[in-house]
């Protein structure tokens, strides 16, 4: 009788081991990737809550910002109408006692939402540099490219250079 008892314990052991190897080990994987996905949305649901904290926050000082994005937006040069630009360009030349023409580069790049412009000039070197600051602290956003300068005779200096203006 002992050892009937011993097979049918051995068997009922061997069984409820199969039985947490097949069904219960595989419902914790289940339970834990699903632990997983809760703290996900819990973080992202965070995360929109805070951002919707900072939105209304921006909504509530938006009229405090409002001078300076006007400002910001006066810094892109309108794609369509790249004549305000030029008209700046030529100025600033002619403030700085430099002679300069503009050749618009065949396309925007509107990937980089970039116009690029060659400038060639001519005048004094000191009137040179005063027309890069012109561009430097004018109210557009320009990044100088491939400058290059030589000296063509005792007072004056021929430069080329690229530039590249942001658009909206």
């Amino acid at each position: 009788m002992d050892k009937k008892v011993l097979i049918i314990s051995l068997v009922i052991t061997i069984l409820l081991v199969i039985l947490s190897v097949f069904f219960v080990w595989p419902s914790l994987g289940q339970v834990e990737e699903q632990s997983r996905k809760l703290s996900y949305v819990r973080d992202t649901i965070s995360a929109f809550d805070k951002e919707a904290v900072e939105i209304e926050k921006f909504k509530q000082n938006y009229n405090n910002y409002l001078p300076n994005l006007q400002e910001m937006s006066r810094m892109f040069v309108e794609p369509d109408n790249l004549v305000g630009f030029i008209e700046f360009l030529e100025k600033s030349a002619e403030e700085s006692e430099v002679y300069v023409e503009v050749q618009p580069q065949v396309s925007l790049q509107k990937e980089a939402k970039t116009a690029v412009f060659g400038l060639s000039c001519s005048g004094s070197l000191s009137g040179t540099v005063n027309f890069l600051e012109h561009l430097e602290r004018g109210n557009y956003l320009i990044n100088v490219t491939n400058f290059s300068a030589i000296n063509s005779d005792a007072n004056k200096v021929e430069s080329d250079f690229i530039i590249e203006v942001l658009t909206r």
